[in-house]
């Protein structure tokens, strides 16, 4: 009782610290135990704190029972990736490094839960409609970053163009993802150019 109400006296400047704690926590209760217990510990301690600082009740559960299924591509201990290292024979830690970079856009999709209730049907259609949208760019834009490719091998100034219109796209609000068109629109007409110089 005493952490939820530290955790509270966090959330009243901003919600993204409480949000953070509760990540960790799960991933860290994911590591050691099956997904499903660790769910089930952070829905009975964390989750009624998030909903008590006003996130939706499903968005704070689907919250901590995604970061709690993620734990197993997490590193140190990424028990999914490391039992792929086995049967490939591949170098553990490198396998499971692999995986966090190839589901880094899975890290970011609980706080779209959170501050976009609209991508699980909450609000009025048109919302649904232009936060998917949205979110769809944001992820694929993001995931192109954190990859280095898309329609070609990006160069430093094309992944920074993808990683930061990601982010902002995939953050709720007209100038955010105003902006976030924008850097994506850049990069990818640098991309555009790039596989037109290639093919010349």
């Amino acid at each position: 009782m005493r952490g939820a109400r530290h955790i509270i006296s966090l959330g009243e400047g901003t919600l993204l610290i409480p949000l953070f704690l509760t990540m960790i926590a799960c991933l860290i209760l994911g590591m050691g135990i099956p997904s499903v217990p660790a769910y089930m510990i952070v829905a009975a301690l964390a989750v009624p704190t998030l909903i008590k600082l006003g996130v939706p009740m499903m968005s704070a559960h689907l919250f901590a029972l995604y970061f709690a299924l993620i734990s197993v591509i997490t590193p140190p201990v990424a028990l999914a990736a490391y039992a792929a290292a086995s049967i490939a024979d591949s170098n553990m830690l490198r396998t499971g490094l692999t995986a966090f970079r190839l589901g880094i856009v899975a890290y970011v999709v609980p706080y779209m839960f959170v501050y976009s209730p609209a991508l699980l049907l909450m609000g009025s259609w048109r919302n649904v409609a232009v936060s998917t949208f949205t979110a769809f760019l944001g992820a694929t834009s993001l995931a192109a970053g954190m990859e280095k490719y898309f329609l070609r091998e990006t160069r430093i100034q094309e992944t920074a163009a993808f990683v930061a219109g990601g982010l902002l796209l995939i953050f709720p609000g007209i100038q955010t993802d105003g902006l976030g068109i924008l850097f994506l629109g850049l990069g990818l007409l640098s991309q555009l150019i790039g596989v037109r110089k290639d093919a010349g």
